[in-house]
Parts: C-alpha cells; sequence; structure tokens
C-alpha cells in the first residue's frame, strides 16, 4: 500500500521544550503529591515534598500514634513552604545533613532511644 504524502505526519514542535515529563507529572508515586509540605516518612526513612492532603493525614495518623503510645511514629508533618521549589531546596539540605530523625519516636521515648 502506498501512502499519501497528504497523509503522512509532520514531527510535533512540542519537543522543542524539552519538558521532563516526569517533572510535569503531580504525582511522585502512588502515595504522593507534589507540593509545598514538608513530611518525613518514618518508615520508609526519606523526605518528600507532598500536597496537603498528605500531610493532614500524616498528621492524623501521627496522633493516632502518639494516643496509642507507638513506640516508632508512622511519619512526620514538618513544614509548610511557600512553593514546592522552596520545599524542595530545604529538602535536599536536610537530605545532605544526614540527621537523625528523633521526631519518628513517641515523645516519652525520645530520651530512653539515644544510641551512644
Amino acid at each position: 500500500m502506498q501512502m499519501n504524502s497528504s497523509m503522512a505526519q509532520t514531527p510535533s514542535n512540542s519537543s522543542d521544550k524539552n519538558e521532563d515529563i516526569l517533572l510535569s507529572d503531580p504525582y511522585l508515586s502512588v502515595l504522593y503529591q507534589r507540593g509545598a509540605y514538608l513530611i518525613y516518612n518514618c518508615i520508609d526513612g526519606h523526605w518528600v515534598c507532598s500536597g496537603k492532603a498528605e500531610f493532614n493525614s500524616c498528621k492524623e495518623t501521627r496522633n493516632e500514634a502518639i494516643k496509642e503510645r507507638k513506640v516508632k511514629l508512622p511519619c512526620a508533618p514538618v513544614r509548610t513552604f511557600v512553593s514546592e521549589d522552596d520545599c524542595v531546596a530545604h529538602q535536599a539540605s536536610l537530605v545532605n545533613a544526614a540527621t537523625e530523625n528523633r521526631f519518628c519516636l513517641h515523645p516519652d521515648r525520645r530520651i530512653s532511644e539515644i544510641v551512644y
């Protein structure tokens, strides 16, 4: 079968933008949307700049874990930023600092769980 030249498609010029498709996706994973809310995931051991819904969910699950007197808490809602970019910049500084995340422990257990 011969293809008519009028049927041939020309490449789109949208590739001129060189946009990273992963950065344009509003979801970081099945758990998190991108956003300006800094969370520490104590279960998986990582920082994440997420959306308001995940931040509020983290607050709720953390408060429940504290009420239930669980030693290890699931997450820590750390801070709200003006923009996602500000959050990501702060997140990078925390990752590079490699600090011990004692806020993953129940407040009553933080002193007794000190590692020497």
